[in-house]
């Protein structure tokens, strides 16, 4: 018996794929398969979520907010996402010293005064 209605908008997993315990039937071969096209580049090893890892630190580091961060990674709350990648977010006060240069240029006061 299916637990899920197919194709419905709560369901992730269409009901034709599941066993009949209610999993995925080869559960392993995305990751054995993911393991060996990795291993043929020569690439080094590591775990298909890690992209998942690298792409929230690339956006992050490139001045992305962290809200918008969160809701492309589907978390939950916005805490999820500060707690395992605010180390990575430009302090506000940087920030706001990069919008002032970005507007008035050579008018923007200079780092070491205390505009923001």
């Amino acid at each position: 018996m299916c637990r899920f209605r197919p194709f419905s908008k709560s369901s992730r997993i269409d009901c034709r794929f599941l066993n009949e315990q209610g999993g995925l039937p080869h559960s392993g071969l995305v990751r054995k398969s993911w393991f060996r096209a990795i291993e043929r580049l020569g690439m080094p090893r590591y775990k298909p979520h890690d992209l998942r890892h690298k792409w929230a630190i690339l956006v992050l580091t490139q001045v992305a907010s962290l809200h918008e961060t969160a809701r492309w990674l589907r978390h939950t709350a916005i805490s999820v996402t500060a707690a395992t990648y605010g180390h990575l977010t430009q302090d506000g006060r940087e920030r706001c010293q990069q919008i002032l240069h970005a507007t008035y240029g050579p008018y923007a006061p200079s780092s070491t005064t205390n505009a923001c």
